[in-house]
């Protein structure tokens, strides 16, 4: 079995991403901001009141997040997703960038939406959505400008699962279908990559 078709059955068997939400259409308002009606009940740092008051100043601080309006609308949907990632705002990124995904992915700017989207769950530690989202973007969009840095991903969010092996296949496609082409920073996290999942150990 070649090295596509292994990392093809490692792939299935990720856990499903969980649903996301109905968010919009990545334009204006597609971020849900959270509720003080449905939060999760506080602990004991949040109870009462002080519950509610972090739940409002985080919906402030969300809605300052600038909305950038250049005209393109893909591409500011994008960015306004990146800010939100960039602030450590990520369910709201995640939101955003699916909403984007889902309403521009025939534009390029999807390959780098999704790789986004999954980098968002990576760092809100759900590896196993990460690792799905990431391989899904190199799969739909083999020559999207974020194909190889999502595979590149991939491995590292299997490296969290402790799927070595799995991880260890992500690098070889990479190595496989990039080779000389991968840019600097996708060959250090690969070469990186293959030191801590013990590749041909």
């Amino acid at each position: 079995m070649n090295t596509a078709c292994k990392l093809e059955e490692g792939y299935a068997r990720l856990t499903a991403p969980p649903a996301v939400p109905a968010v919009g259409d990545g334009s204006q308002g597609a971020v849900p901001m959270l509720s003080t009606a449905g939060a999760a009940p506080a602990g004991p740092a949040q109870a009462g009141a002080g519950g509610n008051q972090s739940i409002v100043a985080r919906n402030e601080q969300v809605a300052a997040i600038e909305r950038p309006a250049t005209g393109n609308a893909a591409l500011d949907s994008y960015t306004y997703g990146f800010r939100l990632w960039d602030a450590k705002f990520y369910p709201e990124a995640q939101a955003q960038l699916q909403a984007t995904v889902d309403k521009y992915g025939k534009d390029p700017i999807a390959s780098r939406a999704q790789n986004l989207l999954g980098r968002a769950y990576l760092d809100d530690d759900k590896s196993a959505t990460a690792a799905k989202i990431l391989y899904e973007n190199y799969r739909v969009r083999p020559n999207g400008d974020r194909a190889a840095e999502s595979l590149a991903w991939v491995g590292e969010a299997l490296i969290r699962l402790n799927r070595l092996k799995d991880a260890c296949l992500a690098y070889d496609e990479l190595a496989e279908k990039f080779g000389s082409g991968l840019a600097a920073n996708v060959r250090e996290m690969m070469t990186k990559g293959r030191v801590r999942a013990k590749c041909g150990a």
